[in-house]
């Protein structure tokens, strides 16, 4: 096609590590090995998250949800990483790296608010818990996951028509893996300032006011949890957020550096490495930092007859992660026990068995700075008059 004097290139070539002649063997297993681990580790994630109903929490909802778009925001990149390895060819043809610009844009920008509302969640949960599934209900929740999915769609459709509507002339060999903005502004043959201000306010909106809001909810996580009498308790209530913070870090801090360092000639291998950890090493890793190592899940995957050595499968007993809430048959009744405090089933007569141990749970999370929490679907009205009853009653330590 031809603009003005400006020739635009039919296709680009992706050059990646292609100066790595030796090792293109090496890094097609690479790839491959980390693909199927993204593709298997968060796959079961969603899995266990949509076939176990102890998992239907507003927790693992965030959690499922952003799975997801780890495997398809991999999915964008990786299988033509594979590709140019085993064949040595990084060609990709206008509309390709189009598309796959704007998918990196659009699943990208969905992350960073599905961090934020885990983030939300988090705050709500330590902050508020005896309001939790008032605030954080089925609604909220849907609407949140939306609302991530949908701002995020119309915004990177006019990033991408403002980079590929540019001239490109020259040379077409794009240093990176992927096609991303500011490798490709690089190629052009006019002045690119308009889209590197566009950039910039999509970056402010989309990955600086996003992490600023996590940085506030975790300022006000760290000074309720400080407020806490129990060491046990502090450190519990720590240790919930200690893995959604450890991707937050990941994540942002690649991005942010990624984005918004200044550009030169030396930083091109710097901003390959950190690529790969917010487009690839961050989604390996979700699986193993939020829940696989996650008592909850471990007991889903047993129940599903993925997972082996876990446990007996008693269905009497109901293990959750850190907390222990245990539930037990006890003479047609319910017995409750939550790290150590019990609650009898005489104490909550006339309220549904979920809307109880829902209650004992928000009681030890005031307690211990540790927030468990039960489906969002039961009776709001029960759980109300149930919340009712037993602050009437004292909580007693075994």
């Amino acid at each position: 096609m031809v603009t003005g004097n400006h020739t635009t290139t039919p296709g680009f070539i992706l050059l990646g590590y292609s100066n790595l002649t030796n090792l293109q063997g090496l890094l097609f297993v690479v790839f491959l090995v980390i693909y199927m681990v993204i593709l298997i580790g968060n796959g079961v994630i969603v899995l266990v998250t949509v076939m176990d109903s102890a998992l239907h929490t507003p927790m693992y909802f965030f959690l499922r949800n952003l799975s997801f778009v780890e495997i398809c925001y991999s999915s964008v990149t990786l299988p033509k990483m594979v590709a140019n390895c085993l064949a040595g060819d990084g060609s990709i043809s206008f509309a390709g790296c189009a598309a796959q610009m704007y998918f990196l844009l659009l699943l990208g920008g969905t992350e960073c608010f599905l961090l934020t509302a885990m983030a939300y969640d988090r705050y709500v949960a330590i902050c508020n818990p005896l309001h939790y599934t008032l605030i954080v209900n089925r609604e909220v929740c849907a609407t949140m996951v939306a609302g991530s999915w949908l701002v995020n769609i119309p915004v990177h459709f006019g990033q991408t028509y403002l980079v590929f509507s540019l001239p490109f002339c020259g040379s077409h060999e794009i240093k990176h893996f992927f096609c991303d903005i500011p490798p490709l502004l690089e190629l052009s043959c006019v002045d690119t300032y308009r889209n590197k201000i566009a950039v910039f306010i999509a970056v402010l909106l989309f990955l600086i006011t996003p992490f600023f809001f996590i940085v506030i909810s975790y300022i006000k996580i760290a000074s309720t949890i400080l407020k806490m009498p129990s060491g046990e308790g502090r450190h519990k209530a720590f240790s919930t957020c200690s893995s959604h913070l450890t991707v937050v870090i990941l994540f942002y801090g690649s991005a942010i550096i990624a984005y918004l360092s200044p550009k030169s000639r030396d930083s091109v291998d710097t901003d390959k490495l950190l690529s790969l950890v917010y487009t690839i090493v961050t989604p390996m890793f979700n699986p193993f930092i939020y829940s696989l190592r996650n008592k909850e899940v471990k007991a889903a995957l047993r129940k599903l007859g993925v997972s082996h050595g876990l446990g007996d499968g008693d269905g009497d007993v109901a293990e959750v992660e850190e907390g222990q809430v245990v539930q037990e048959k006890v003479h047609g009744g319910v017995k409750m026990m939550v790290e150590g405090y019990h609650y009898d089933d005489e104490k909550i007569p006339h309220h549904g068995c979920q809307a109880r141990l829902e209650i004992v749970a928000f009681l030890v999370a005031r307690h211990q700075g540790y927030p468990r929490f039960g489906s969002t679907g039961s009776n709001l009205t029960s759980r109300e008059h149930a919340l009712q009853d037993v602050e009437k009653s004292k909580l007693e330590k075994i």
